[in-house]
């Protein structure tokens, strides 16, 4: 009885969250937490998928508000983003995706590395900390902190060192 109404809130929440379920999607119950494995959640905006991450594990809490994923791989369809990382926090109300760990962003042209990226979706703003590696086909640079918006710049901070190729 208790896995059915775990499995029926599981679902329900997916509807609520807008997550599309990939695959087999088990769920796990133990004594004191419940969590998805292989899943999609994709946010979706008037029809357009604005982003994709496909999880290895889901952990909802805050009354499915909140969730904390693990082993994702995220993509931004209409900039050809692709992130790698272990593990984020995202906040189903703001539409902000926090990307903690070795974190691996790419879209062909660039890869940026660091500890902890935020996504906003609804800002469409990347905020970067913790150290920043962008990597190009002509140069490396390095700083503290960047900022961008909607892709069009790239703002670093602290310590911004440039490397040409």
């Amino acid at each position: 009885m208790a896995l059915s109404m775990v499995f029926v809130i599981a679902v329900l929440l997916a509807i609520v969250t807008k997550m599309e379920l990939a695959g087999p999607v088990r769920v796990t119950v133990h004594s004191s937490d419940s969590y998805m494995q292989r899943a999609r959640i994709v946010h979706s905006v008037d029809s357009s998928d604005k982003w994709v991450a496909d999880v290895g594990k889901i952990f909802l809490y805050e009354n499915g508000t909140m969730a904390r994923l693990k082993d994702i791989v995220l993509t931004v369809p209409d900039k050809k983003i692709s992130v790698k990382a272990p593990y984020a926090y995202y906040d189903v109300k703001a539409g902000e995706i926090d990307v903690k760990g070795e974190i691996t962003a790419s879209n062909g042209d660039y890869e940026i590395r660091s500890k902890d990226i935020v996504w906003n979706s609804k800002s469409e703003t990347l905020y970067g900390g913790k150290g920043v590696y962008l990597r190009g086909r002509d140069m490396t640079l390095s700083a503290d902190t960047m900022v961008s918006h909607k892709g069009e710049e790239v703002n670093l901070n602290g310590n911004v060192k440039v490397i040409f190729n």
